[in-house]
C-alpha cells in the first residue's frame, strides 16, 4: 500500500501501534483493573507521534509524513497530480499549498487537543503519584513538541 494511499487516521494508528503497542501493553498488564491507564497511555503515544510529525514539517520535510497526507487529502485534482508526480518538488509551491490548507494549524490544534485530554484523565484518574509521573511526561511532550523555541533552535 503507497503512503498516499491511506488516510490520516490510518496513517496515524499505524504509527501509534509502532511506537506504543509495548507501553498499552505494560499499562494492561499492570494497570489491568484500571483501563483508564491505557488510554493515558494511548493519549500519550499519539501526541508524541503527532509531535514528531510536526517537527519533520518544521524541519522542511514536507513529503512521505502526515503534513503530505493531510494536504493531498484536501488538495484539488491539479495539486494531487502535482504533489504525487515524481518530478522533483519545487519547494516554494509546497510551502504554498501548506499554508493554503492550514498545516501547522492542524497539527498544533491536534498536539495541544491530545495533551489536553491525557491531563484531563490524569486529573480524573486521581492518583498523585500517577499524576506527578505522567504530568511529567505531558510538561517534556509539551516543551519537546510545542516550545517554539526550541523548534527553531533545532533547525
Amino acid at each position: 500500500v503507497r503512503r498516499s494511499n491511506l488516510n490520516m487516521e490510518t496513517y496515524l494508528s499505524l504509527h501509534e501501534r509502532i511506537y506504543g503497542e509495548l507501553l498499552s501493553m505494560l499499562a494492561l498488564y499492570y494497570f489491568h483493573d484500571q483501563p483508564i491507564m491505557k488510554d493515558i497511555v494511548r493519549l500519550l503515544v499519539r501526541t508524541h507521534v503527532l509531535g514528531t510529525e510536526y517537527r519533520q514539517f518544521a524541519a522542511g520535510r514536507y513529503t512521505d509524513n502526515l503534513a503530505h497526507l493531510y494536504v493531498l487529502n484536501r488538495a484539488n485534482e491539479e495539486e494531487r497530480k502535482y504533489l504525487l508526480s515524481n518530478i522533483g518538488t519545487l519547494e516554494s509551491r509546497v510551502i504554498a499549498l501548506h499554508v493554503k490548507y492550514g498545516t501547522s494549524g492542524y497539527l498544533t490544534d491536534h498536539l495541544h487537543t491530545g495533551l489536553s485530554a491525557a491531563k484531563s484523565l490524569l486529573a480524573v484518574y486521581g492518583s498523585k503519584t500517577i499524576d506527578e509521573t505522567m504530568g511529567r511526561v505531558c510538561n517534556y511532550l509539551n516543551d519537546a513538541y510545542l516550545n517554539p523555541g526550541q523548534i527553531a533552535e533545532e533547525r
